[in-house]
């Protein structure tokens, strides 16, 4: 007899093995060590026992798995608890129950987030015409500005196809690859490059409004004064993830990712924060979050972030526009833009009033979905 049932902690066994026979690269410790992270650890779960996602049984066999990381949202200025779809897995002979399981997910929420689809969900995504989320940016591609610290480190990476995980356009790619067939020329050019390269970020530094007021710091736990920057400023955004201390701490927990955080202090007051994650020599923002009215705050940013990249070795800054808005401060920055991979950062809306989300009234960022939390 097929059954859909709600995961609860003691199919977490049963539910780890199943996801290590679909996928021999992830044994079932991973699993165990990620629901660890996303429910028992997780601050928005609490006094919510049954939101952490559906499994298929047969008998006493688990064949299909569907899960959810539940996370606090602001949704219309009132907090709700949003589900970050992850890991649609089922197998092969039970296929046919995937749009039962997947509408289990997309329709218990008030807001669901997908951002890391398979390319067999993207059709059931059309079929219920499920949109993407409402950046104001490019509409295809994600659009993220660079800094580059060491392009040769990058060439180097490419050979151990590290480096196609920037997501940088087949194009650039191919010219990259070129380079690497030429070692003689190569090692002359990647010289050369990162010259070009050191110039070109120099002069366009420039217009970077650094001032001495600003003290920024790393951070390793949230303090309170996180929890007031949110009380003083979630009124930016209607929709957009709370952002206490405890949210952020939890971010900060994860075990098999480095994630850094910085604030920005004036005359001790925390203004706003940066939170990136540090992958295969590259640094990327995955939550930006500031008083816009304080000048300077974002070039600050950039410029630790720089310094702290150089000091580890780091070769590539990544800054994704998470709104048009933000986008276009980095260009006026003089920070490179490229049209990285396809978006898939899809988010299903289910609220009874005729509300609807738009760029005007929202703020998306890289902790959508589950793809920064794993």
């Amino acid at each position: 007899m097929i059954q859909i049932v709600s995961l609860t902690p003691k199919e977490y066994g049963e539910a780890s093995i199943f996801l290590e026979s679909q996928n021999k690269k992830r044994d079932a410790p991973f699993w165990q060590q990620r629901f660890k992270f996303w429910w028992d650890q997780n601050p928005a779960l609490d006094g919510h026992n049954n939101t952490r996602g559906w499994i298929i049984k047969e008998e006493n066999n688990v064949v299909g798995f569907i899960g959810n990381i539940p996370t606090q949202f602001q949704l219309f200025n009132k907090e709700v608890l949003a589900f970050n779809g992850t890991n649609l897995v089922i197998a092969p002979e039970y296929r046919k129950y995937s749009i039962k399981l997947f509408l289990n997910q997309v329709n218990y929420s008030p807001i669901v987030f997908m951002t890391t689809p398979s390319d067999h969900t993207i059709p059931i995504f059309s079929t219920f015409k499920i949109p993407l989320l409402p950046r104001g940016t490019n509409t295809k591609y994600y659009n993220k500005s660079i800094i580059i610290l060491n392009f040769g480190n990058l060439l180097k990476k490419k050979s151990s196809n590290s480096f196609k995980s920037t997501g940088i356009n087949k194009y650039s790619l191919k010219i990259l690859e070129k380079l690497m067939i030429l070692p003689v020329l190569g090692n002359g050019l990647i010289f050369g490059l990162n010259s070009f390269f050191n110039i070109y970020q120099s002069i366009k530094a420039y217009k970077l409004k650094c001032t001495d007021n600003w003290e920024i710091k790393q951070i390793t736990h949230a303090d309170s004064s996180f929890d007031e920057l949110w009380e003083r400023t979630k009124q930016l955004y209607p929709n957009t993830n709370i952002r206490t201390s405890d949210v952020i701490n939890w971010y900060l927990s994860q075990t098999n990712r480095k994630i850094i955080l910085f604030g920005g202090y004036l005359n001790n007051k925390l203004m706003g924060y940066i939170l990136c994650k540090v992958y295969d020599s590259k640094m990327e923002c995955i939550d930006l979050w500031i008083d816009p009215v304080q000048i300077g705050i974002l070039d600050a940013f950039i410029q630790k972030v720089k310094e702290y990249s150089k000091k580890e070795g780091i070769s590539l800054l990544i800054f994704p526009h998470f709104n048009r808005q933000l986008g276009e401060e980095y260009i006026r920055r003089g920070l490179i833009t490229i049209a990285f991979d396809e978006r898939k950062d899809y988010f299903k809306l289910n609220c009874s009033n005729n509300e609807e989300i738009n760029e005007n009234n929202s703020y998306f960022v890289g902790l959508q979905g589950d793809h920064d939390l794993w």
